[in-house]
């Protein structure tokens, strides 16, 4: 069995983990593009959960949103998470285009 520092898979990992060049202006700043794709990923994700269930007419809506948050089974949480969510994207985006 070969030693783990000789193995081509961990030393492959190490380097490009480590070793990786880059740039000297780059901060935790850049972390929040990344944050940005997640809150996105999340908004599209529970943006098609809701429309399962969301009517769009003016009479029907406000019952439509009682429905998911009463009767969906975590309807609250995919409700929540897609509020919050939208939030979380425009911050992240402010904060990543700031810097």
């Amino acid at each position: 069995m070969r030693p783990l520092q000789k193995s081509s898979i961990i030393s492959s990992i190490y380097n490009h983990g480590f070793l990786y060049p880059t740039p000297s202006s780059l901060s935790y700043f850049w972390n929040f593009g990344s944050l940005a794709g997640l809150a996105l990923g999340i908004q599209i994700v529970t943006g098609i959960a809701l429309t399962f269930w969301y009517i769009g007419n003016v009479d029907l809506a406000f019952s439509s949103v009682e429905f998911i948050m009463r009767e969906v089974n975590g309807g609250w949480l995919i409700r929540y998470l897609h509020s919050n969510g939208a939030s979380l994207f425009f911050c992240c985006c402010l904060f990543a285009y700031r810097s």
